[in-house]
């Protein structure tokens, strides 16, 4: 159950980023944009540590055998 709640939260945040970029470019307003684009680098910058050291260990991994 708690694995599934780690993947709502990225997923909550990349929903709302997308949602004021598109409002935000839709009314002409920067301020939306820019905040819906910081939701999105934000959720990068949190995920991209994870990711890699999953890349890094899976293909350790398979190169061990």
């Amino acid at each position: 159950m708690f694995d599934s709640i780690l993947y709502i939260f990225p997923a909550l945040a990349l929903g709302i980023g997308l949602l004021l970029f598109f409002v935000g470019r839709a009314k002409r307003n920067n301020k939306l944009i820019f905040v819906g684009l910081g939701f999105i680098v934000c959720l990068i910058m949190v995920e991209s540590p994870d990711f890699i050291q999953g890349f890094i260990q899976g293909f350790r991994d398979e190169y061990n055998g």
